[in-house]
């Protein structure tokens, strides 16, 4: 057979656009489908179509188009009908189904290819899904739009409305947004609004892409309505207006503005009838109101007189019943001391047959201001406004009351003056002070140097310290100085609540200054408080704490105003802690230099944590000294004897008292525990004036040894115990002499051995003890001919000996152990 050379030329070009439409078909975006309608199977796919839908080629061919659109069947068959009949069809109302169940949105164009019976359907399948997403969040933002209630529009490049919201037409006074589509944003402005957005707001639009400010805009009706304005340039040229409508804030800022205004005015009036008649006519203006009327009380006749009122509210007064104080809402309202709003209903048939509102508004002690408004109601913003005004019209009236006489004038004047010497002379006051109490050596002399230093200020006429019995509730005088200081010191103990009107009393259980203002009179117990009858006398009890211990109370009487203000009694109520401290620090001192001191002995019985201990376990509880700590807790560290840390641990997570208890180590038969208590005893002996000497609880009772030094009140330390432990009993109290130096110097060597003496003082002459040191143990242990070892065991058993000794143990025994 011969083929021409035509022939072989067109079976090429054949070939070649078969291989072009291949190409095509398999690197087009879009998924490709071709589908054989008769036989309801898929003959061809693209890759694409195998990424979009998640098979592989094999696997999609083995489908069959209703695979990919198992839930929309009916829709698909009707698709494919119009295809086969119409030769081609688009929809964007299908969706395909992938392999992994995820339903894509998809864009389908099919078409007939082929011809006879042998036709088949290309479909090109878009997915959607991010475009579909996009006008889902369109719909939301126009939704959003449209229920704003701030006015949102865009304009078209040309600057016309391309859309309008429902408030933004609204705001400007039309029925539906599509009245302004297409109109020039410049109808809804005048002008001079006009110019000046063109001028201001547009150059810094295209500038920076944005602009803010206020305008006016003007309505369908020519009336103005003030208005924020937003603008935002978009892509592309066009913009978003954003206008939100201003008028009532802008309402309320001018009525802000007026009231200023009229309130600098009033502070200006002269009289009492000046502050009235300006407040008639401010008032109406600033509410927007006409009748106003401005009522005085006179307590001779017990009623309400009208002083000042607006020509529309005397007319309105002789259309109805004159107020009275009885009846009126006026006189409720002076009575009450609250506003009054009452409104009248067009159905009463005693009034004028239209709706009125009256605001009734108190003048304090001078009147009332009456505001009355027909045919309409009052705003909770104009009540507010007006109950503000009344404020300001009460402050003029009494100003001028205040003006009213040079002498009440002169008396202020002279009374703020004295007030900032005063708090200057308190303040150098307590300096000096201070200072003094540094050189102080005894208690009686700090009492003495704060009241003779307080008096000798001339601030105070006198000045007066006394001791505190919690259990007796007395306060015993101590020392003072100024008027009638021997009477306030012959008195005694004298009943705390009695003082000053219960005053001592009050600033003692609450732990800081009181200060009451009185007029003494003759024959109401001027004498009891030791100044005199007929005197305006101010009246301050400062506690003297250390801590939360009362070490006593200062007492200050004065006739200077202001002498007690705040800023002076902070200054006070410093002194008074720092008192209550030198106290304190002075008993301690003697405490610890004292030869001589009281020894207290106490019976503990009852619901405390280690009596229980000691009963339950039969243990026995030896106190070992505590560890203070910054958080102000101390950690006290207990011997326990004859019981298991498991056991002695379980009860003291029991115990409602115990704070914390933690092992620090166990022997057989004995351990030892550290342990945080609530209010333990020797914290509440230091509080008191004294030191713990020991503690041991056995058998269910528990014996506690304090020591404190002869100065200190020992019914103080007492009442301290039996208040903290209701069952404490005081069992023994003895002098007690501490033993001179060269005594402990006896007791020491006594209880060293001889090759122990000779180590301590080879040891403290080589610099083992400095800082730092000037030779170490094993140099020294060297130099005597012994081994390291050895040196430290007689070294430690000195050091014992030496410590035991030193604390007073009574079973010190040598190193020997003999």
């Amino acid at each position: 057979m011969v083929v021409r050379a035509p022939e072989r030329e067109d079976a090429a070009r054949l070939r070649t656009v078969s291989e072009r439409y291949r190409t095509i078909f398999e690197h087009c975006n879009d998924g490709i489908l071709i589908l054989d309608p008769a036989d309801e199977r898929i003959v061809e796919c693209n890759p694409q179509a195998c990424s979009l839908l998640g098979y592989t080629r094999n696997e999609l061919l083995q489908l069959r188009p209703a695979d990919i659109h198992p839930h929309e069947i009916e829709r698909l068959e009707a698709f494919v009908e119009t295809v086969l009949e119409e030769g081609a069809n688009f929809t964007s109302e299908l969706s395909c189904y992938t392999r992994n169940g995820r339903v894509v949105p998809a864009e389908i164009s099919a078409s007939v290819v082929g011809h006879g019976d042998q036709r088949q359907v290309l479909a090109s399948i878009r997915d959607i899904s991010q475009r579909h997403e996009r006008e889902v969040e369109l719909r939301r933002q126009s939704q959003a739009m449209e229920t704003a209630m701030d006015g949102i529009a865009i304009l078209s490049t040309d600057e016309t409305f391309v859309y309008v919201n429902h408030a933004y037409a609204r705001m400007y006074g039309y029925d539906t947004p599509s009245d302004l589509i297409g109109c020039s944003w410049q109808r809804l402005y005048g002008d001079e609004q006009v110019n000046r957005l063109e001028w201001e707001a547009l150059p810094e639009l295209r500038e920076v892409g944005s602009w803010r400010g206020e305008s006016i805009g003007t309505r369908t009706d020519d009336s103005t309505f003030p208005q924020e304005l937003t603008i935002s340039m978009l892509e592309g040229g066009q913009m978003v207006l954003v206008v939100r409508d201003v008028s009532d804030q802008k309402q309320r800022e001018n009525r802000l503005r007026s009231l200023s205004n009229v309130s600098k005015r009033l502070m200006h009036a002269e009289t009492d009838q000046d502050v009235a008649e300006q407040a008639v006519k401010a008032v109406t203006a600033i509410l927007g109101v006409e009748a106003a009327c401005v009522q005085y009380y006179d307590g001779t006749t017990n009623t309400l007189d009208r002083v000042a009122t607006t020509d529309a509210a005397d007319a309105l007064l002789a259309e109805r019943p004159a107020y009275d104080f009885e009846a009126t809402y006026a006189g409720r309202a002076f009575r009450s001391g609250t506003t009054v709003r009452n409104t009248v209903s067009a159905d009463d048939p005693y009034e004028r047959g239209e709706t009125e509102s009256s605001l009734h508004l108190p003048l304090d002690a001078y009147g009332t201001l009456s505001i009355v408004a027909p045919r309409k109601t009052f705003t909770d913003h104009q009540i507010r406004t007006a109950e503000v005004f009344a404020g300001t019209v009460t402050a003029a009236l009494e100003r001028a009351t205040r003006e009213s006489t040079l002498q009440a004038k002169e008396a202020a004047v002279r009374t703020q003056r004295d007030e900032l010497d005063t708090l200057n002379r308190v303040n150098v006051l307590v300096r000096d002070l201070l200072e003094a109490l540094v050189e102080a050596k005894s208690r009686q002399t700090i009492e003495e140097t704060v009241c003779k230093g307080l008096v000798a200020s001339a601030l105070y006429q006198q000045a007066w310290i006394g001791s505190v019995d919690e259990v007796d509730e007395t306060l015993t005088p101590r020392a003072a100085a100024g008027e009638r200081a021997d009477l306030v010191l012959n008195r005694g103990a004298v009943d705390w609540n009695a003082v000053n009107g219960g005053l001592v009393a009050e600033a003692l259980d609450a732990g800081t200054t009181r200060v009451h203002r009185q007029y003494v009179a003759t024959g109401m117990g001027a004498e009891d408080i030791g100044i005199e009858s007929g005197r305006l006398r101010a009246v301050a009890a400062v506690p003297l704490l250390s801590g939360k211990y009362p070490h006593g109370a200062l007492v200050l009487s004065s006739s200077r105003a202001g002498v007690f203000g705040e800023q002076a009694t902070a200054g006070l109520e410093t002194l008074g802690g720092i008192v209550g401290y030198a106290i304190d620090a002075l008993q301690r001192r003697d405490m610890l230099m004292t030869d001589a001191a009281v020894q207290l002995e106490f019976e503990i019985r009852g619901p405390t944590f280690f009596v229980q201990l000691s009963e339950e376990l039969g243990c026995r509880c030896v106190y070992e000294g505590g560890t203070p700590f910054e958080s102000g807790q101390v950690k006290h560290h207990v011997r326990i004897e004859g019981a298991m840390a498991a056991d002695v641990l379980r009860l003291a997570a029991e115990a409602d008292e115990v704070i914390e208890c933690v092992l620090r180590h166990e022997h057989e038969h004995e351990c030892h525990v550290t342990v945080v208590v609530d209010q333990s005893p020797p914290e509440v002996l230091v509080e008191s004036g004294a030191v713990l000497r020991s503690i041991v609880a056995e058998d269910g009772v528990a014996r506690l040894v304090a020591e404190a030094p002869h100065t200190a009140d020992i019914r103080a330390i007492v009442d301290a115990i039996q208040s903290r432990y209701i069952d404490a009993e005081l069992v023994a109290k003895r002098d007690r002499i501490s033993q001179p130096r060269a005594a402990f110097r006896g007791d020491v060597a006594e209880t060293l051995t001889s090759r122990q003496r000779e180590i301590a003082e080879a040891v403290f002459e080589a610099g083992y003890y400095e800082w730092p040191r000037e030779q170490t143990a094993e140099e020294i242990a060297e130099s005597l001919g012994i081994a390291s070892s050895t040196l430290h065991q007689h070294l430690r058993k000195a050091e014992q000996t030496l410590f035991a000794v030193f604390v007073g143990a009574d079973d010190t025994s040598t190193a020997d152990g003999s």
